[in-house]
Formats: C-alpha cells, sequence, structure tokens
C-alpha cells in the first residue's frame, strides 16, 4: 500500500516509506534499503516538501544511503528550514549559532529561526530560548506565553483526572 502511495505525487508516503526503508522495519536495514530511503526523500525534496529536504539533509550529514556531504546537507536544511518545517528551523538555527557544518556563526538568524520555532511550541526551541534569555538577562516574551499555556493545559489535564 505505502509503495504503491509512495509512486504518486504523494510526498508524505515517499517519506513514510523512506522511514521505513531507512529504519529498516518490517525489512532488512542495510545500505540498499538506506539507499531506497534516500531516494525517496529525494523525490519529496525535489518537489519543494519541506520533510523531504529536511530528510535529505540529514542523510548527507550522516551518509545515510548517499556519501556525506556537508555542503548539500546545509544547502537542503536551509531550504527546508525556509518552509514550515519546525525541526528543520532549531536544527538550522543552532547550526547558524555554533557555526557547524561550515556556517559562519550568526547569532541574530540564529535566533530568528529558533524563535519561530519556539512559537510554534518545539520543545528543542523553547529549551533554547531560555537558555538565551537566561545568558544573555533579556526578556523573551514567548516564553511567558509558553509557560502560562504550559499552566493552563497542566490544570485542564488535572481536572479530567
Amino acid at each position: 500500500l505505502w509503495l504503491q502511495k509512495a509512486t504518486t505525487k504523494n510526498n508524505n508516503a515517499k517519506i513514510l516509506l523512506g522511514e521505513m526503508y531507512e529504519n529498516g522495519y518490517g525489512m532488512t536495514k542495510d545500505w540498499r534499503n538506506e539507499r531506497k530511503a534516500f531516494d525517496l526523500y529525494n523525490q519529496a525534496a525535489t518537489d519543494g516538501d519541506g520533510n523531504g529536504l529536511y530528510k535529505l539533509a540529514l542523510c548527507y550529514f550522516k551518509g545515510i544511503g548517499t556519501i556525506r556531504d556537508e555542503q548539500k546537507g546545509v544547502e537542503n536544511l536551509k531550504k527546508a528550514a525556509s518552509t514550515e518545517n519546525i525541526d528543520a528551523k532549531v536544527e538550522y538555527g543552532l547550526a547558524l549559532e555554533k557555526g557547524i557544518y561550515g556556517l559562519t556563526p550568526d547569532l541574530e538568524s540564529s535566533f530568528q529561526y529558533i524563535y519561530d520555532a519556539a512559537i510554534e511550541g518545539n520543545k528543542k526551541a523553547i529549551d533554547q530560548m531560555f537558555k538565551y534569555e537566561q545568558y544573555n538577562n533579556i526578556n523573551i516574551p514567548i516564553l511567558k506565553f509558553y509557560i502560562k499555556k504550559q499552566s493552563v493545559l497542566a490544570i485542564w489535564r488535572q481536572q479530567l483526572n
């Protein structure tokens, strides 16, 4: 079924099937299946799919189904971060902050990518925002909003139990 859907323009099916190949779900985890995963992610990325671009970037960084290539990894990660892919925004923001993968450190851009992901509720991004606030002695309004939202959710969950 997934193979049939993946042969169409259904990028979600391509990515899910790619994850199955990459992680060995229901099949042998080997380089042949990693290559199939890489090809499926590449097809989705070619269509401009943010998840496909992100998965392809990770393949290039880790050498999954292809030779490691940080430059291609960064290119795809940057493209994925410019889509609505929250994980890509966080990873690209952290890469900019640390100056890894051959990137020149850019704290302003790093902050913006991570801030955008924090607004969407990404825990890793929110944790990073707390670090920024703590180490730089600044006030980041999204954090107070998030804390308030989390406490309201906690009270609501308590009332349900």
